[in-house]
């Protein structure tokens, strides 16, 4: 006689108050329960059936709410696996005395081992002694350039390349600007454009790169008699002045750098 059979109850629950074993009804069609096995039985604790989905099921989709749970966190936990393992953009890499390179982070370094995480996510313990380089990256730093017109007599116009980019500035001055955009790789001419109603002109103006800034001006802004006298003029010039003479801006992007060139 099996496990199973009518004969022998076998009760992994305690009795529900109406002499069956099972909290959902007795087990099979003679019983007039749902037919569940103990497992089963002790998962739905008794509830009524539920009422059938309208929606057709997913492809794959087996029916059982306890499969689709588990299917969910596989699925979930192979794609937090995935990102966790993903390659490392930026990585070391490690030579090795018989020609193999291994690519990775390098955790920490001592006089007998280095540890590196590869670009799978694995430990990887190497013994100092097999190895013949290590080549560390870091990332290139980041070139911030902004410009400002700090005075002018009467209004300023910066120039980057030929196209304004702060205009009619007066004695006041402007905020800084983010010009790092703007840029091309190589050289940039910056020029500056000036209006003069009366009197004598001047101006002042910024350069900011990463941080450090340079100051140019010509003249005294708002002194009379101490007007700009470059490029020929005598400082007491009316209506537009300028474009002037450009100031040369060399950028090298790779290298997060950009100087002032020819002064």
């Amino acid at each position: 006689m099996g496990p199973w059979s009518p004969a022998i109850k076998i009760n992994p629950w305690r009795r529900n108050g109406h002499g069956d074993s099972n909290p959902a009804g007795p087990s099979g069609p003679e019983g007039g329960g749902n037919g569940l096995t103990p497992s089963e039985g002790a998962l739905n604790l008794g509830r009524k059936a539920p009422i059938a989905s309208r929606c057709p099921p997913r492809a794959g989709a087996t029916g059982d709410p306890v499969e689709e749970i588990r299917s969910s966190l596989a699925r979930w936990t192979a794609l937090l696996v995935v990102l966790a393992l993903s390659p490392v953009l930026l990585a070391d890499t490690l030579v090795l005395l018989d020609g193999t390179e291994m690519t990775g982070e390098v955790l920490d370094l001592s006089a007998e081992v280095l540890h590196l995480r590869d670009t799978r996510g694995n430990l990887v313990t190497v013994n100092r002694s097999k190895i013949a380089r290590i080549l560390f990256v870091t990332p290139p730093p980041k070139l911030k350039v902004d410009l400002r017109c700090a005075a002018a007599d009467d209004e300023l116009d910066l120039l980057l390349n030929g196209d304004p980019v702060q205009e009619r500035v007066g004695a006041l001055g402007s905020g800084w600007l983010d010009v790092t955009d703007r840029l091309q790789q190589g050289n940039n001419q910056i020029q500056v454009r000036v209006r003069n109603e009366r009197a004598s002109w001047g101006y002042r103006w910024e350069l900011r790169i990463n941080g450090k800034v340079s100051v140019f001006s010509c003249g005294q802004p708002g002194t009379k008699g101490k007007g700009c006298t470059c490029c020929g003029m005598t400082g007491n010039e009316t209506g537009e002045i300028g474009p002037l003479e450009p100031l040369w801006l060399h950028v090298n992007r790779a290298a997060g750098a950009a100087e002032v060139v020819g002064r």
